[in-house]
């Protein structure tokens, strides 16, 4: 097991307190600008309506032109401007994973299962519904898909609608959100997948197919499969089916089979054999797709398939009687288990928790004279983190203003060590800025008798020669640096400055990098590559 040195000073991570205030930052911008989406995208299909409404009454019988109506100002108005606005929102995007065909197939049945069981949910509660109120709720798919041009169906509701809405309900809002839990993540983005159809017949199997686009999103980081899953639920939901209901012509079947004249009944079969065969093989494909959608769905939740990562904390603590102190502070991002004859070996993967928090990306900006100290503590403090030094070298102005894009970290770096020739450091969890000069801790001897190990080397004087890149310019320049050995010591880590006491080193030195190495059957040593300070 190893550890790289970038997380060993003694420090701690965004507390409780300040993660909550992150997160209803977060959710607050969110639900707001979503509103402020909701409300655009109504306006942009309201004006042109009410125009011709105005002016060409007339077209507003046309089944088509109403559709377009509604589809054309939301799709180049309305969601641009919502998907401009979120974009604004601090974001990570998940772990990018593959799948395979075959599990693409098994996703396309589970969809067809959810989209199917849940309609049937959905039309359950609306007939209540109606029976309560006294009339019947509208549905709003239906007598839009039951007029339409399919042409102009296939293009709206296959194309367009899983392109825009997977892009908006899945990589938006889980992007936004993933960084407070997977779970939390999917159950948002069902929940306003739902609610954006704007209708009672739809929103339960949009709630529920929106949790399970969501789920394989944060498990994948692949749009494409889900617009992919998306583009096929809405052919075969809305372009077979209703193509098939037109030609078989349902209102004509119900008139013959009410009439109770056999002989029409008999005549009716014979005109439209062809289009009643069609139908029923797509209802033998309904049922099959229920009947194995639900077993597989069954299948998985009993083996705990639909599992969230939790990001755990992880704080590795190392030392000896009496002097114990933190190595590596962290999130789990995996678990593995498997059995070494008879005994089992858990392995840990964790990653440095602050990475989680910078690496998620940002839009904005600054205003003309801003302060590089003031642009680094407000992108630092969006996600509630706090720096635990900030002394930068040189305190640049921004006499244009600064538009800052892309990811915090970057974004940082760039600032700190180009613009104000300083220091950025992460170590255990706490972010460090301050002049490259001076050293993080100073003051600690290394000693043999403090664990200072021989060097590996056939003298100890022999030099390492290795690529740092200057603070100064960014370029590569040589120089010279030695590689030393101790006892594990979690006091030491990168930036600071030591007391090197041994045959052939001696003086303070400036700690670049470092690793904790060891195993549960071997002793633990800290590697360390220094240059003179």
């Amino acid at each position: 097991m190893e550890e790289t040195y970038e997380a060993m000073d003694k420090g701690r991570l965004p507390g409780r307190e300040e993660e909550v205030k992150a997160a209803r930052k977060t959710f607050s911008r969110l639900g707001g600008v979503y509103v402020i989406g909701t409300i655009v995208i109504y306006a942009a299909q309201l004006v042109p309506t009410l125009l011709v409404r105005f002016l060409k009454p007339e077209w507003l019988t046309d089944a088509n032109i109403v559709l377009t109506l509604s589809m054309l100002p939301m799709y180049l108005i309305g969601m641009p401007v919502l998907i401009m606005l979120v974009k604004r929102i601090p974001g990570q995007v998940p772990e990018r994973h593959g799948m395979k065909a075959g599990h693409f197939i098994v996703a396309a049945i589970m969809c067809y299962a959810i989209v199917y069981i849940t309609n049937i949910l959905g039309n359950i509660i609306t007939a209540v519904i109606g029976m309560l109120k006294g009339s019947a709720v509208p549905n709003v798919l239906l007598d839009a898909t039951s007029s339409v041009n399919m042409w102009l169906m296939a293009v709206y509701m296959v194309i367009c609608a899983p392109i825009m809405e997977e892009y908006v309900f899945r990589k938006l809002i889980v992007d936004k959100t993933v960084r407070y839990g997977q779970g939390v993540a999917v159950m948002v983005s069902g929940l306003m997948f739902g609610l954006f159809h704007g209708n009672l017949n739809q929103f339960v199997y949009a709630f529920v197919l929106g949790l399970f686009l969501a789920f394989l999103y944060v498990k994948t980081g692949n749009l494409k499969i889900t617009i992919a899953l998306h583009m096929l639920i809405n052919f075969v939901g809305g372009g077979v089916s209703s193509a098939l209901m037109r030609a078989l012509d349902l209102d004509a079947y119900m008139e013959a089979a009410l009439s109770g004249d056999m002989g029409t009944m008999m005549a009716f079969v014979q005109e439209n054999l062809a289009a009643m065969m069609a139908y029923m093989i797509f209802l033998v494909f309904v049922f099959g797709m229920m009947i194995a959608g639900s077993v597989i769905l069954i299948v998985c939740l009993v083996k705990k398939k639909f599992t969230f990562e939790k990001g755990q904390v992880v704080i590795l603590n190392a030392g000896y009687e009496g002097d114990v102190g933190t190595i590596f502070t962290g999130k789990v991002s995996r678990v593995t288990s498997k059995k070494e004859g008879t005994e089992w070996i858990t392995t840990i993967t964790a990653s440095e928790a602050l990475e989680e928090w910078l690496s998620s990306e940002v839009n904005k900006t600054y205003a003309a004279g801003s302060k590089a100290s003031t642009i680094v503590n407000d992108l630092l403090n969006i996600f509630g983190l706090e720096v635990g030094t900030m002394e930068l070298a040189v305190d640049k102005e921004y006499p244009r203003g600064k538009v800052c894009k892309g990811k915090v970290k970057n974004l940082v770096t760039e600032i700190v060590t180009l613009d104000c020739k300083s220091r950025f450091l992460i170590r255990n969890g706490v972010i460090t800025i301050n002049d490259p000069s001076k050293g993080v801790n100073m003051g600690y001897n290394l000693t043999p008798s403090t664990g200072l190990l021989r060097a590996t080397e056939e003298t100890e004087d022999t030099p390492v020669t290795t690529n740092q890149t200057t603070i100064d310019d960014g370029g590569e320049a040589q120089e010279t640096t030695y590689k030393r050995s101790c006892l594990l010591n979690y006091h030491i880590g990168p930036a600071d400055i030591v007391q090197i006491t041994s045959n052939s080193l001696n003086g303070k030195f400036l700690i670049l990098s470092g690793m904790h190495r060891g195993s549960p059957t071997a002793d633990w040593k800290t590697d360390i590559e220094v240059k003179p300070a």
